[in-house]
């Protein structure tokens, strides 16, 4: 659902001829995806697969919207991370569809405010 009104959003402003210059559609896109702890769809209780989102950012030269994160495990653990919001196979707001699941690649778990947030990039 998410992922159509970004998507939806994106169509209206490319229509006018900037993503910037149309408020109500970059508001929906930065919305899309709140700050906070999201967990993968891959996670399990032996193998948790926790991220730290920030938010969303804006790559100028490609015109594409991706996700800012840290990975809370693994050889990422720390590292500051994007991934695309809307890419086809494996884009944050893009739901899976297997034989094994269905449903969102990642789950918000809890939301995070700014200073937590600042708190947890001093450390990154």
């Amino acid at each position: 659902m998410a992922a159509k009104a970004v998507q939806d959003a994106l169509t209206r402003a490319k229509e006018i001829g900037s993503v910037w210059e149309v408020s109500e559609e970059y508001r929906v896109v930065q919305e899309s995806v709140v700050p906070g702890v999201y967990e993968h769809f891959k996670s399990s209780a032996e193998h948790l697969k926790q991220y730290v989102v920030f938010g969303v950012s804006f790559d100028v030269a490609t015109e594409a919207f991706s996700v800012v994160y840290t990975a809370l495990y693994g050889n990422n653990f720390g590292a500051l991370l994007t991934r695309a919001l809307l890419d086809e196979k494996e884009g944050f707001l893009v739901p899976v569809n297997r034989p094994d699941y269905a449903g969102p690649r990642f789950v918000l778990v809890r939301e995070a405010g700014v200073e937590e947030l600042a708190t947890l990039l001093k450390h990154i």
